[in-house]
Protein backbone atom coordinates (compact mmCIF):
# COMPACT_ATOMS: atom_id res chain seq x y z
CA UNK A 1 0.00 0.00 0.00
CA UNK A 2 2.57 2.51 1.03
CA UNK A 3 4.89 1.45 -2.26
CA UNK A 4 1.73 2.29 -4.20
CA UNK A 5 1.14 5.58 -2.38
CA UNK A 6 4.57 6.71 -3.20
CA UNK A 7 4.41 5.55 -6.92
CA UNK A 8 1.16 7.93 -7.31
CA UNK A 9 2.58 10.89 -5.74
CA UNK A 10 5.88 10.20 -8.21
CA UNK A 11 2.82 10.36 -11.22
CA UNK A 12 1.07 12.71 -9.53
CA UNK A 13 4.41 15.24 -9.47
CA UNK A 14 5.47 14.23 -12.71
CA UNK A 15 1.99 14.79 -15.13
CA UNK A 16 2.03 18.45 -13.34
CA UNK A 17 5.32 19.69 -14.14
CA UNK A 18 4.91 18.60 -17.54
CA UNK A 19 1.34 20.12 -17.62
CA UNK A 20 2.49 23.28 -16.67
CA UNK A 21 6.04 23.34 -18.95
CA UNK A 22 3.30 23.45 -22.24
CA UNK A 23 4.13 27.16 -23.87
CA UNK A 24 0.91 29.07 -23.92
CA UNK A 25 -0.54 30.74 -27.72
CA UNK A 26 0.46 34.26 -28.52
CA UNK A 27 -1.47 36.81 -27.06
CA UNK A 28 -2.80 38.37 -29.96
CA UNK A 29 -3.96 41.59 -27.49
CA UNK A 30 -0.05 41.55 -26.46
CA UNK A 31 1.06 40.78 -30.15
CA UNK A 32 -0.50 44.02 -31.05
CA UNK A 33 0.90 46.04 -27.91
CA UNK A 34 4.14 44.91 -29.50
CA UNK A 35 3.44 46.11 -32.76
CA UNK A 36 2.57 49.54 -32.00
CA UNK A 37 5.82 49.72 -29.86
CA UNK A 38 7.59 49.29 -32.87
CA UNK A 39 5.89 51.80 -34.89
CA UNK A 40 6.78 54.33 -32.31
CA UNK A 41 10.34 53.26 -32.35
CA UNK A 42 10.35 53.72 -35.91
CA UNK A 43 12.66 52.62 -39.00
CA UNK A 44 16.44 52.33 -38.00
CA UNK A 45 18.76 53.14 -40.58
CA UNK A 46 20.78 50.63 -39.77
CA UNK A 47 23.91 51.79 -42.05
CA UNK A 48 23.58 54.89 -41.09
CA UNK A 49 23.74 53.83 -37.71
CA UNK A 50 26.52 51.59 -37.64
CA UNK A 51 28.46 54.59 -39.31
CA UNK A 52 27.69 57.21 -36.30
CA UNK A 53 28.66 54.52 -33.49
CA UNK A 54 31.81 53.91 -35.18
CA UNK A 55 32.36 57.82 -34.43
CA UNK A 56 35.07 58.31 -32.47
CA UNK A 57 33.39 60.20 -28.65
CA UNK A 58 30.52 58.25 -29.83
CA UNK A 59 29.07 56.01 -26.85
CA UNK A 60 25.99 55.08 -28.68
CA UNK A 61 23.36 56.47 -31.18
CA UNK A 62 20.38 55.74 -33.70
CA UNK A 63 18.73 57.03 -36.92
CA UNK A 64 15.67 56.58 -37.42
CA UNK A 65 12.74 57.47 -39.30
CA UNK A 66 9.03 57.99 -37.86
CA UNK A 67 5.83 59.81 -38.85
CA UNK A 68 7.95 61.13 -41.97
CA UNK A 69 10.62 62.84 -39.28
CA UNK A 70 13.92 61.79 -39.51
CA UNK A 71 15.76 61.40 -36.42
CA UNK A 72 19.03 61.29 -35.17
CA UNK A 73 20.11 60.70 -31.58
CA UNK A 74 23.55 60.54 -30.34
CA UNK A 75 25.32 60.14 -26.98
CA UNK A 76 29.18 61.11 -26.70
CA UNK A 77 31.16 60.62 -24.15
CA UNK A 78 31.43 62.44 -20.78
CA UNK A 79 33.14 65.38 -21.42
CA UNK A 80 32.53 66.16 -25.03
CA UNK A 81 33.13 69.41 -25.90
CA UNK A 82 30.16 71.33 -27.55
CA UNK A 83 32.16 72.32 -30.71
CA UNK A 84 32.84 69.02 -31.25
CA UNK A 85 28.96 67.64 -30.44
CA UNK A 86 28.00 70.65 -32.68
CA UNK A 87 30.06 69.26 -35.56
CA UNK A 88 29.10 65.82 -35.63
CA UNK A 89 25.28 66.79 -35.19
CA UNK A 90 25.70 69.27 -38.59
CA UNK A 91 27.69 65.64 -40.22
CA UNK A 92 25.01 63.52 -39.58
CA UNK A 93 21.84 66.31 -40.63
CA UNK A 94 24.01 66.71 -43.69
CA UNK A 95 23.95 62.97 -44.43
CA UNK A 96 20.21 62.44 -43.40
CA UNK A 97 19.17 64.96 -45.31
CA UNK A 98 20.99 63.21 -48.43
CA UNK A 99 19.30 60.14 -47.99
CA UNK A 100 16.21 61.13 -46.76
CA UNK A 101 15.50 63.82 -49.12
CA UNK A 102 12.48 65.91 -48.76
CA UNK A 103 12.53 64.80 -44.84
CA UNK A 104 12.17 66.98 -41.91
CA UNK A 105 14.91 66.27 -40.25
CA UNK A 106 16.33 66.28 -36.36
CA UNK A 107 19.37 65.09 -34.53
CA UNK A 108 20.48 65.87 -31.08
CA UNK A 109 22.99 65.33 -29.41
CA UNK A 110 23.63 64.63 -25.32
CA UNK A 111 26.52 63.72 -23.04
CA UNK A 112 26.79 63.86 -19.63
CA UNK A 113 23.51 64.10 -19.09
CA UNK A 114 23.37 67.93 -21.22
CA UNK A 115 21.58 68.44 -24.63
CA UNK A 116 25.35 69.67 -26.38
CA UNK A 117 23.35 70.23 -29.27
CA UNK A 118 19.71 69.82 -31.57
CA UNK A 119 19.49 70.79 -35.39
CA UNK A 120 16.37 71.10 -37.40
CA UNK A 121 15.61 71.07 -40.68
CA UNK A 122 12.19 71.57 -42.71
CA UNK A 123 12.17 71.26 -46.55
Amino acid sequence: MKKWLVIMAILLVISTVTGCSQQKPADPANQTQQDDESKKEGNTNPDLTAKLKSEQSVLSGRIYEREGLVIGTIIMEKGTTTEVAQALAQKYLEEIKIQYPGKEVNVQVVADDNNLANLNFKP
